[in-house]
């Protein structure tokens, strides 16, 4: 089992948010809107489909956050202590 198994666009989005400008974080903001109405339109037989749509990508993208965190303390330890040397920015998330 890889140690990451996420979507291309709940990576970039994470990515994004993690420069924690709003800029970034309203690129993110609009890839994760853009999956929502792309999930929507495939679940066109649900009763919501544009609330589903919402809930789904913003799930994927928790579950992409949490699954970061975890490569970060488990699997990629050494890349995320090698970064919390060189940069005051890495040390403070």
């Amino acid at each position: 089992m890889p140690p990451l198994y996420a979507a291309p666009w709940s990576l970039a989005a994470c990515a994004l948010l993690l420069c924690g400008r709003p800029g970034p974080a309203a690129v993110a903001a609009a890839l994760t809107a853009a999956t929502t109405v792309r999930v929507a339109r495939r679940m066109s037989d649900a009763d919501h489909p544009s609330r589903a749509g919402a809930l789904l990508s913003l799930a994927a993208l928790r579950g992409t956050a949490e699954q970061l965190l975890r490569c970060a303390t488990r699997h990629h330890w050494p890349i995320a202590t090698a970064a919390a040397v060189a940069s005051r920015r890495a040390r403070t998330c």
